[in-house]
């Protein structure tokens, strides 16, 4: 038989429940808070006294919002809400006077309503948020920060010079940048390997301490480049001090373990507004002064020039290479393995785009894209590549090989071409079912158009071919377009697998991922699989997939061949 509920009995359930309660009366007096409640914020209500002041909560704790700055106490979820202003809840944080430690809360305040629509209570239930809110902070810094090196990428610097221009365009003050380039670093990578080239690359941040003030900013440019915004009034004569005090810091050699890497840097330096009244322009000569230092012998650091436009033409020089570099067959084609750890064999492998420089020698992908896109002739090469992966995979299945190939897809090439025409036309002409394929492109590339991605992209998956998104974790922020995209696969990006046996947290972003892709029906594929550690805590946590060189180095086709049928179990 159904009965009313005593307040006996609310107040038992109230107690046994794992989420905070505090109940407030119009004044913000605190009159009631459960167990929780009670423990976190050290209440003490006695039965004599039925109210605590919410002074008490002011005098004791300092507040945060999500963003780590302070919060008045007025902005505080429950104050809101005795104004009788209903709002959703909110992460806040909450650090005890004299502690150093936050606790981020989940908080839902939550006005109760008299006479005459008077607020006459207020009930707040909160909960521990603090884990969430660490993962969740650590993919948006990874998102805008490089993750060797701990430092801004690319995509947020760009967007931070550009409002620093503005910002200085109207208080009319000067503002610098430097590109840092590591000299010779491929011989590094080559000679020692590619972890004391990064380790080499991480103690970039360290020459760098108490030569730049707190506004600057530091950003890791990609591969070996590093650029930096000085936003000092004085920033051009700063400037010109820094680049001489950090090639002199250069001529001591780096530490890594017992070896002493010797390592210089090339510099190249732009101001603003002199030399260019925008962002790109701004970087473009800069770069161009980059170029200069290289050129002159490396170990130099060189101001921009009007001359120096004479060589950036021969950066153009090679775009024209670039050009004739199909018609030429200096274009190759290297493919890595991708491996079913649950499965325990090999499913698909990854076709690398290199260019076999006849002055120059093999240049990566990373390089060379860029200009290709520059050059507008990204739609040349990818068809080329579409073209001859489609054309091995149908060889390779005629020897009895069943796997298959994904192909890396350029931002630019997924804007400006027709690409579900170019890969059924591809595979059409080498008689492949479509099923075959995997086309793999980054998180921006994928969102930057998302209802043309979309199109495209459901085109593809309807004929079969499996869409990936690379990187994934460390481009775009939101994970609203995974509703809008039919995606068959993740690859975890390789700064979050690098720690995952060693650092907790990137332990912890890898297990979210992999739950989240599973509930999705989603595979995922860490990338960058170096150590026999890592890939034991990818197949312990339920990782379908894995890339990397505990599998096998990046072959050509005919290491690849002898390597798919020597090939062995790697679990």
């Amino acid at each position: 038989m159904n009965k009313e509920l005593s307040t006996i009995d609310l107040i038992n359930i109230l107690e046994k429940m794992s989420d905070g309660v505090i109940v407030q009366d119009q004044y913000g007096r605190v009159v009631y808070a459960n167990g929780v409640g009670k423990k976190f914020f050290g209440l003490r209500i006695k039965k004599n006294l039925p109210s605590l002041p919410r002074q008490a909560l002011k005098d004791s704790f300092d507040f945060f919002d999500g963003e780590g700055r302070s919060l008045p106490f007025q902005k505080f979820p429950s104050n809101i809400a005795l104004r009788g202003i209903t709002s959703p809840e909110v992460t806040i944080g909450i650090k005890k006077k004299g502690n150093k430690r936050i606790t981020w809360l989940l908080i839902d305040s939550k006005p109760v309503f008299g006479e005459k629509h008077k607020v006459i209570l207020v009930v707040t239930v909160f909960r521990d948020a603090t884990r969430q809110k660490q993962i969740e902070d650590r993919m948006d810094f990874f998102a805008t920060h490089d993750s060797l090196t701990g430092q801004a990428n690319r995509m947020h610097f760009s967007k931070k010079l550009g409002q620093e221009i503005l910002e200085a365009k109207k208080a009319k003050r000067k503002l610098a940048i430097m590109f840092v380039d590591l000299d010779r670093l491929k011989n590094i990578n080559d000679s020692l390997g590619h972890s004391i080239g990064d380790a080499v690359l991480k103690e970039m941040p360290n020459r760098l301490k108490d030569l730049l003030k707190k506004d600057d900013l530091v950003a890791r440019w990609g591969g070996d480049e590093f650029v930096i915004l000085l936003k000092h009034p004085l920033s051009v004569k700063r400037g010109e001090k820094i680049a001489q005090a950090l090639l002199e810091r250069m001529k001591t050699p780096v530490k890594v373990g017992r070896l002493r890497i010797s390592s210089t840097v090339s510099i190249g330096m732009a101001k603003f507004p002199e030399h260019g009244k925008g962002a790109n322009e701004l970087l473009r000569n800069a770069d161009a002064a980059l170029y200069k230092s290289k050129r002159s012998g490396r170990k130099r650091a060189t101001m921009y020039a009007k001359h120096m436009n004479k060589e950036l033409s021969e950066r153009l020089a090679l775009e024209a290479g670039l050009k004739i570099a199909i018609e030429k067959s200096e274009m190759r084609l290297r493919f890595q393995p991708i491996y079913d750890i649950q499965k325990d064999k090999v499913c698909s492998a990854e076709a690398l785009l290199r260019w076999q420089h006849p002055r120059l020698g093999e240049i990566s992908a990373a390089k060379f894209i860029p200009l290709a896109e520059n050059a507008g002739i990204i739609s040349d090469l990818g068809r080329w590549v579409l073209r001859n992966v489609c054309k091995s995979l149908s060889d390779w299945r005629q020897k009895g090989f069943d796997l298959k190939l994904t192909v890396n897809i350029s931002g630019r090439q997924f804007i400006d071409t027709d690409l579900a025409r170019d890969v059924l036309s591809a595979a059409k002409q080498a008689q492949l079912d479509p099923k075959l394929l995997e086309i793999e492109l980054t998180e921006n590339a994928a969102v930057e158009n998302l209802e043309k991605a979309a199109t495209i992209l459901n085109r593809l998956n309807r004929k079969g071919v499996h869409i990936v998104i690379d990187d994934f974790g460390t481009g775009y922020s939101s994970l609203s377009y995974l509703k809008h995209f039919p995606i068959r696969k993740l690859k975890i990006d390789g700064s979050f697998v690098r720690g995952c046996t060693t650092d907790k947290q990137d332990a912890d972003i890898i297990r979210a991922i992999i739950y989240m892709t599973k509930s999705l029906g989603i595979k995922a594929v860490a990338e960058g699989v170096d150590t026999k550690e890592q890939l034991a805590f990818l197949k312990d946590v339920g990782c379908q997939e894995v890339q990397g060189n505990i599998i096998s180095l990046p072959l050509d086709e005919k290491e690849f061949i002898i390597w798919l049928k020597n090939q062995h179990s790697y679990i």
